[in-house]
């Protein structure tokens, strides 16, 4: 009993001297001479300089240096990451000085540390990070990158507390500084960008945010005629080879189609590429603002598409980008009927959601970018509340086509521009989108097609597939890489069946061919005089002395530098016969 009563005793005296050791070590660290004044002057100063880089800064100068490729404006990004800034702000200017001491320190000492980190690794450390163009990045070839760029962080991250060791006033002197020259010199940086930028009005972005292609009439069809064109993103010929090796019946279903397996895209990137191959357009490629050329591009005098579908009786959707394909889509009002316009509702959540995950892929270190590694069009992504937007996302086609139907009142004319085989892969090759989020190339190729399928099937079903002319084809092929010129030779897939060919079988076609072919050929699938649009497809005789041209433009950190021109003589599946003719510098960008 006295054992018990001593080993009771003995336990609380430990417990008491636990407690004992845990008030001493809060009351040394918790011992401040400060005033709460003297420590808000202090977390102001380092709130400003973290609030002003990582919640305000970072996503106005994306957004200013981006304004072609975004759905909102500078004063969206300004008025949601203004307003989070400030909380972030108010949060460490006034609510970490409650906290005393040494507690008070460490806190204000890391985000000192991660505010100068992060400067100097999104204005210096980054180098070459290539584009968010939604392809994997070879994280496992940059160990050696990763090691020494933590090694840097490391040694940047002790240099206060190293301060705060040696010297408090050096200290609190360095915070203060440091604080105050990293917002000077990134309003400086924001100044001068501004001042090199196009402004909105020239490219498009305050156009693009208030007038939009919305889902209009997504699934009607004419019970006249249609003609449907399918843009499926960087259906490069390869991957319909891919598609081809793992299922020889996967395009069994495709009656009255041929497959042109030769076939030149143009050009190398979306943007002019998606315009081009219904326009023709070049001239001042790269050297002409880009809403001004993809304006012109439309009207060339003896021709304007749209112009002339709408004469014909023709409903005319486009379901993409506006920025893409007519710049400012303000101008096409009157001609293409799903334009919407009119400002959307703004979800704050999401756009600050789409913004910080961008900035903290630039701001953190190399090490922990793949976790924030994102797709630049993720960007736009649920920006908007309750928006009727087209997306670029061939699931929402697909989802939709249940309520498939058809008038006799009009004749349609609809583009649909599909993710198609562009990374990232989230398709499975049914056309359902992989709960991990992650597929291969193939799959996401199977997956998109897929959908064009269940098109076809649909309009099979409401009976107008045989009065339905259909051009499924990609804007460019695959790139090695966006930094530098044409690495291999690269075709499109080019899949074609005119109205009334219902019932034929599939075949394929090895003659000569470009994109140059698909304005006539629509022209002429809905009856009209082509003469101006040049051949269409079934007119093309084989030319083995054909010249076919295409630009490929090389990007730097941000936008393109210079533009290589080919020719290509013979076919473009043997990239001997691509030989560059000219190359010039890239004054008006489209990336």
């Amino acid at each position: 009993m006295e054992d018990k009563e001593k080993n009771t005793a003995t336990t609380q005296k430990e417990e008491n001297a636990v407690v004992t050791s845990i008030k001493d070590f809060f009351k040394r660290w918790w011992k401040d001479s400060r005033n709460y004044k003297d420590r808000m002057s202090l977390s102001l100063l380092c709130g400003i300089a973290f609030a002003y880089t990582f919640v305000f800064f970072g996503p106005l100068e994306l957004t200013v240096s981006n304004l072609s490729s975004v759905d909102f404006t500078v004063a969206d990004t300004a008025t949601v990451m203004g307003v989070l800034a400030v909380i972030v702000l108010a949060i460490i200017a006034f609510a970490l000085p409650m906290l005393k001491g040494k507690f008070f320190n460490a806190i204000l000492t890391v985000l000192f540390s991660t505010t100068v980190c992060g400067y100097i690794q999104g204005t210096f450390l980054n180098g070459s990070m290539g584009q968010l163009t939604g392809d994997a990045i070879a994280w496992n070839l940059q160990k050696g990158q990763m090691i020494l760029n933590t090694i840097i962080w490391i040694i940047i991250f002790l240099i206060p507390i190293i301060f705060f060791k040696k010297n408090k006033k050096l200290w609190r002197s360095a915070i203060a500084f440091m604080s105050v020259l990293i917002v000077i010199s990134q309003t400086v940086a924001l100044i001068s960008l501004s001042a090199t930028s196009k402004p909105e009005k020239e490219t498009g972005t305050t156009n693009t945010a208030e007038s939009y292609l919305s889902t209009k009439d997504l699934v009607n069809y004419s019970s006249q005629s249609n003609m449907l064109v399918f843009l499926v993103d960087r259906l490069d010929y390869d991957y319909i080879e891919e598609v081809f090796a793992d299922d020889q019946s996967f395009f069994n279903g495709l009656d009255g189609f041929t497959l042109y397996t030769d076939v030149v895209s143009e050009f190398a990137r979306t943007k002019p590429a998606a315009n081009y191959l219904l326009t023709n357009y070049k001239e001042g490629v790269y050297k002409t603002p880009q809403v001004e050329f993809l304006r012109k591009s439309w009207d060339q005098g003896n021709r304007h598409m749209i112009k002339d579908l709408n004469g014909a009786g023709y409903t005319v959707d486009f379901y993409g980008e506006a920025g893409e394909l007519f710049g400012d889509a303000m101008y096409f009002q009157n001609q293409v009927d799903n334009i919407s316009s009119g400002s959307e509702k703004i979800s704050p959540i999401n756009l600050a959601r789409n913004l910080t995950t961008v900035c903290a892929y630039r701001y953190l270190p190399l090490a922990m970018k793949p976790f924030f590694w994102t797709y630049s069009e993720d960007i736009n992504k649920d920006v908007f509340a309750d928006s009727e937007r087209y997306e670029v996302d061939e699931t929402i086609l697909n989802g939709k086509l249940k309520d498939a139907k058809t008038t006799g009142s009009t004749k349609y004319f609809k583009y649909y521009h599909f993710m198609g085989s562009h990374s990232p892969c989230i398709l499975k090759a049914d056309g359902t989108k992989s709960t991990d989020g992650n597929t291969t190339t193939l799959e996401q190729t199977k997956g998109s097609l897929q959908i064009v399928f269940n098109t076809l099937n649909k309009l099979k079903e409401l009976g107008v597939y045989d009065k339905t002319s259909v051009l499924i084809l990609g804007d460019h092929g695959a790139a090695i890489s966006d930094s530098k010129p044409v690495q291999k030779a690269t075709s499109i897939g080019l899949f074609y069946k005119p109205a009334g060919a219902s019932g034929t079988p599939f075949k394929t076609d090895d003659t000569f061919v470009s994109v140059n072919s698909v304005p006539a050929t629509i022209m002429k699938s809905v009856g009209l005089n082509y003469s101006a649009y040049g051949t269409p497809l079934d007119e093309v005789v084989q030319n083995p002395n054909l010249v076919r041209e295409f630009y490929k433009s090389t990007v730097g950190e941000y936008h393109e530098e210079m533009v290589y021109h080919y020719n290509i003589v013979g076919t473009a599946r043997n990239f001997a016969n691509w030989k560059i003719v000219d190359t010039f510098p890239a004054t008006e960008y489209f990336y």
